[in-house]
């Protein structure tokens, strides 16, 4: 979309109007009924804040708890372990 899209990338000129008359010309877009452009239509966010906050109370909240009640464990020291590699004879050969 970069290479072609004026939305994506400013320094593209707009060719929606090709597809538009292109699939007006098929049939298969009626200007009359617009499918993806409705002022008075859900707002994607508003439907999915709804369902997050639901998700959330149903189930992550759970989930975080449970996360949090975890012990936290101290990761073994990785760069002592690399550097024993590092000198043994058969890395550096």
């Amino acid at each position: 979309m970069n290479r072609v899209c004026g939305q994506v990338n400013p320094e593209n000129s707009c060719r929606c109007i090709h597809k538009v008359k292109a699939l007006a010309g098929l049939g298969m877009l009626d200007p009359q009924i617009l499918r993806f452009h409705r002022k008075d239509g859900k707002k994607i966010k508003d439907v999915i804040d709804r369902k997050r906050l639901r998700f959330e109370e149903t189930y992550y909240q759970e989930f975080l708890a449970q996360f949090r009640n975890q012990p936290f464990y101290d990761a073994p020291d990785m760069v002592q372990w690399l550097r024993g590699i590092m000198k043994q004879d058969d890395f550096k050969n």
